[in-house]
């Protein structure tokens, strides 16, 4: 697991790090706690790779488009406009 994937769960969930840990079990708290220590001593570097990663989700979704099951569900009314 890459630190900027804890710290996206951090941000994301809202978890202390004994959360983070309770739902990553494969870390050990001491892996967790390290993680978030080099997050904060480059905060900024991390931050515009979550930003970087953020936007990479946003155009894939864009270049995707609607898939064919949504279509259909929206076509039968289930789904909103």
């Amino acid at each position: 697991m890459k630190v900027v994937e804890l710290v996206e769960a951090e941000i994301a969930y809202g978890w202390s790090p004994a959360e983070l840990h309770l739902n990553h079990r494969y870390l050990t708290m001491s892996q967790i706690l390290s993680a978030l220590a080099y997050y904060c001593d480059r905060k900024q570097e991390l931050d515009a790779e979550i930003k970087r990663r953020e936007e990479y989700v946003k155009q894939a979704e864009i270049e995707a488009g609607e898939s064919h099951f949504a279509a259909r569900v929206r076509a039968q009314g289930v789904l909103p406009l």
